[in-house]
């Protein structure tokens, strides 16, 4: 779903950023507060950073991912949180509450097993897809409403 939205942006001729948590080493005390930027200067530059992204248990939330990228990235205006199906409502919320006022806040939950759909929650727009194809007709469901 990221790299379908990064694509996208850059497409467009958008100024874009992509950023992934920083894994914590092993022998750190404590969680390294810390984002990755991706190269986005071309599509297939950032397609292939996308595509050795892997999970990793001392990665950080999505919370603290939004929190360090809203004090380290400039000039946010949409961010989309692109997360899987176990991040609930609250984190989302805490997550969306992270970025500096005045940016919107999207996410994108993926889950197969599910339905798709959008909702409200105060700010946050949550849309939950299951495939890829669900992403556009999702998005378009948001603009217009």
């Amino acid at each position: 779903m990221a790299a379908s939205l990064g694509v996208r942006a850059i497409r467009d001729a958008r100024e874009v950023s992509v950023v992934v948590s920083e894994s914590t080493p092993a022998f750190a005390k404590r969680k390294t507060l810390a984002v990755k930027s991706l190269s986005t200067v071309t599509r297939t530059r950032l397609l292939d950073e996308l595509a050795v992204v892997t999970y990793d248990e001392s990665a950080l939330g999505i919370t603290d991912v939004a929190r360090v990228t809203g004090e380290q990235v400039s000039g946010i205006s949409v961010a989309f949180l692109v997360v899987g199906s176990t991040t609930g409502i609250t984190e989302l919320r805490a997550a969306a509450s992270a970025f500096p006022p005045g940016v919107e806040a999207i996410a994108i939950v993926c889950d197969p097993d599910t339905i798709p759909g959008m909702r409200r929650v105060a700010d946050l727009t949550i849309l939950t897809v299951g495939y890829l194809e669900d992403l556009q007709k999702s998005l378009a469901r948001a603009v217009t409403s």
